[in-house]
């Protein structure tokens, strides 16, 4: 599915396109408030001229045209509005919008004047046929009144009439503009976004989807909140990563996983450790070891001192009793240890391979989990990988970019790492939105 179609678009950015379209009906309506009323009067005046019989029979009608469009040029001229001030003590500048047109086919003339002030509009439209003939009786003071043009009343004003846009209309315009407006913002937030957000975007990366780690409540219990009653979206998400893992290509083979993540707080350490908890409920022993040494998790999800792990043990092969029993039937952890310092020195291949096959031909455990430090921080994701059967990446949803996985991508293929697929994190379920405790 397009991610710019119009509903995806809607559905991911509808809050945005809210605000955007609250804030443009609230300032519609205090711009409507504050623009003062318009009204328009019209009355309608009758030309009529007389002329000598002997002229009548041939001109009466071109004569008539020509009184009427004499009338139409100087109705609306500043003589006209300043002896139309005089006679009603309206300001000149009150009468500036006056339009005159001839309505086609008849001797009347429809004049229309318009204002804010609705009781002069009706003074001014009332007295103006008055005025007109006036004016023409003055101007053709010298001219025999059987020649004279005049104006008398066709159609008197009976009341102002609103004009222009009302407030309404003016909210709804202004509505309109503003949905679209947040829509087009909306569309290039989308197009610009370059975060993965389905199945789709990893299968883009041809990186495998092995489902997704849903949002879960009361996290600060783990590692039982994978199985508290309130998560249960979130462990049947879990079931289903463990399900998808076992059917991948080369399954039989995955007893040494290393989880990892493009970036710090993306849910990668609450992965592994569900993802631990899962295989342990099949009845296979599983090992969970803390190698993000420089950020170490693991202790803090299950409670437990970091006093000595990985490192004391790669520092000093002598050192032993590094395995710690979990709450959790079938699983053992190993923790990050003290000796921090330059760890990635400590990263020896060699030894870290020794330690693989001790922990699964002496100790006899099925899976072996790396929880690592992000590829962004670190390479030692890449160093684990060459002794892993297998990678995992955890991709937060919305957050992770294309640009980073290629990257991450491209550090795995350099050391030969297997990238066994990606799970999406911190998913809403469709059902149901989860709390979310922890960003790492």
């Amino acid at each position: 599915m397009n991610k710019t179609g119009f509903s995806n678009i809607i559905g991911r950015w509808w809050w945005f396109i809210a605000i955007f379209l609250m804030i443009g009906i609230f300032g519609a309506y205090y711009a409507s408030q504050s623009i003062e009323k318009k009204y328009v009067v019209s009355t309608k005046v009758f030309v009529t001229s007389s002329v000598d019989t002997s002229l009548a029979n041939a001109n009466d009608t071109l004569y008539s045209d020509r009184a009427v469009k004499t009338v139409v040029v100087f109705a609306s001229s500043i003589p006209i509005k300043k002896a139309l001030s005089e006679a009603t003590s309206i300001p000149v500048d009150d009468l500036e919008e006056i339009t005159v047109k001839n309505i086609a086919g008849t001797q009347i003339i429809d004049i229309q004047i318009a204002g804010t002030n609705k009781d002069n509009l009706l003074l001014a439209a009332q007295t103006i046929p008055s005025v007109i003939d006036a004016y023409l009786k003055n101007l053709q003071k010298d001219i025999t009144e059987k020649n004279q043009i005049k104006a008398s009343v066709a159609e008197s004003p009976e009341e102002a009439t609103t004009t222009g846009a009302t407030a309404l209309q003016i909210m709804a315009l202004i509505s309109i503009c503003a949905f679209l407006i947040a829509y087009l913002l909306s569309y290039l937030f989308e197009t610009m976004d370059n975060t993965i957000k389905s199945e789709k975007d990893l299968k883009r990366l041809k990186m495998l989807h092995l489902g997704n780690f849903g949002l879960m409540k009361n996290i600060g219990n783990m590692p039982s909140a994978i199985n508290d009653p309130n998560n249960r979206a979130a462990a049947e998400m879990m079931r289903e990563v463990r399900t998808n893992i076992s059917l991948s290509e080369n399954h039989e083979n995955l007893q040494t996983l290393v989880v990892t993540s493009s970036n710090p707080k993306e849910g990668k350490s609450f992965f592994s450790t569900n993802l631990a908890v899962m295989l342990a409920e099949t009845g296979k022993r599983v090992v969970l070891i803390d190698c993000d040494f420089r950020s170490p998790f693991i202790n803090r999800i299950f409670k437990v001192t970091n006093r000595k792990g990985l490192s004391d043990y790669l520092k000093n092969q002598n050192e032993r009793d590094i395995l710690i029993k979990s709450q959790t039937e079938n699983l053992w952890l190993i923790l990050a240890g003290n000796n921090l310092e330059k760890t990635s020195e400590l990263l020896d291949v060699a030894k870290l391979n020794d330690f693989k096959n001790q922990l699964i031909n002496v100790l006899k455990f099925d899976y072996i989990i790396f929880d690592t430090a992000p590829i962004s921080i670190t390479s030692d994701a890449a160093v684990l990988s060459k002794i892993a059967d297998g990678v995992i990446v955890a991709v937060e949803k919305n957050k992770t970019t294309f640009n980073q996985i290629r990257k991450l991508q491209e550090q795995f293929n350099k050391v030969g790492g297997n990238v066994v697929g990606a799970v999406m994190t911190k998913v809403r379920n469709e059902k149901k939105v989860y709390g979310y405790y922890s960003q790492r």
